[in-house]
This record gives C-alpha cells, sequence and structure tokens, in this order.
C-alpha cells in the first residue's frame, strides 16, 4: 500500500527519487557538485526568464516577435 510517510518521510536528500541511469552521483561529493550545479543552474534559469518576462511586459510583445521585428527599446522611449 502506498504511505506518504514511507514515501517521502525518509533519510533520503530532498528530490532524490532514485533516477539517476547515468550513475553520476557515484560518490557523495560529486552528488554534492552536481546537486549545487543543478541549484545555480536552475537559479539562472528563473533570472532569464524573469528577464525576459519583464520585457516583454515594456515592448508588449513576446520575445520571439522582438528578435523577428528587432524592436528591442520599450514603447514610449523612442526608437532605434
Amino acid at each position: 500500500t502506498f504511505s506518504y510517510e514511507k514515501e517521502f518521510y525518509t533519510a533520503k536528500a530532498p528530490g532524490d527519487l532514485g533516477f539517476d541511469p547515468l550513475r553520476m552521483s557515484k560518490d557523495a561529493a560529486t552528488a554534492k557538485w552536481y546537486s549545487r550545479a543543478e541549484v545555480m543552474n536552475g537559479r539562472l534559469a528563473m533570472i532569464g526568464f524573469s528577464g525576459m518576462l519583464h520585457h516583454a511586459i515594456l515592448t508588449k510583445q513576446g520575445p520571439i516577435t522582438q528578435i523577428i521585428e528587432q524592436n528591442f527599446v520599450p514603447s514610449g522611449l523612442g526608437s532605434t
């Protein structure tokens, strides 16, 4: 039977679901390095996404439309 206590409240690290098909975390040091790299890349991705979101709000266009039309200046600030 399924039990949340058995599944989620164990001594495993957060996010460790036992899925490591490439065996990239064989030892503790490597696992720690990859865990930190994943967190840092996730933070960088969130910063990048929020930058795209804010620029889209300012220009009232999505990122693909901005690239196609080469419109990188927010509305009301003049044009290049």
